[in-house]
């Protein structure tokens, strides 16, 4: 079933073996298991930027709305390839759909922008989470 699933992918990305989690997922298909928000929130953790941004596309897809642990994964892998374009664009659409993201996700934004330079962004992040009614501390 579907936990089980969810389980051995959690397991399989705490190993750190992604490639298996995504097998599994690929699995939970084979076996006419719908995936869920956990499947790909468990999946994006331990993702590549660009696979990560893929699987939140293919959640969409079949019409599971992201979460905020979704979404902070997501930004997160960005992040680490100081994606900073990908976070931006991807937070404009979680603020349009009033997902709730948290102080993390901001912060991994503002960071990937850090890595790149890129001031500006990281100032329209900071003043669009306090749009969408985040608190940031100074």
């Amino acid at each position: 079933d579907t936990i089980t699933h969810n389980s051995a992918i959690r397991l399989r990305q705490r190993q750190r073996a992604w490639q298996a989690a995504l097998c599994i997922y690929c699995l939970m298909w084979l076996y006419g298991q719908q995936p869920t928000v956990v499947t790909f929130g468990t999946l994006v953790r331990g993702a590549e930027w660009t696979c990560a941004l893929r699987l939140l596309d293919e959640l969409r897809h079949f019409g599971i709305y992201a979460n905020e642990i979704v979404c902070g994964a997501t930004v997160t892998a960005c992040e680490k390839r100081a994606a900073w374009r990908q976070v931006w664009c991807l937070l404009k659409s979680v603020w349009h759909l009033r997902v709730q993201t948290d102080v993390f996700a901001v912060s991994a934004s503002v960071s990937a922008c850090d890595k790149a330079a890129a001031w500006p962004q990281a100032l329209c992040i900071a003043v669009g989470a306090e749009d969408a009614g985040l608190l940031l501390d100074a």
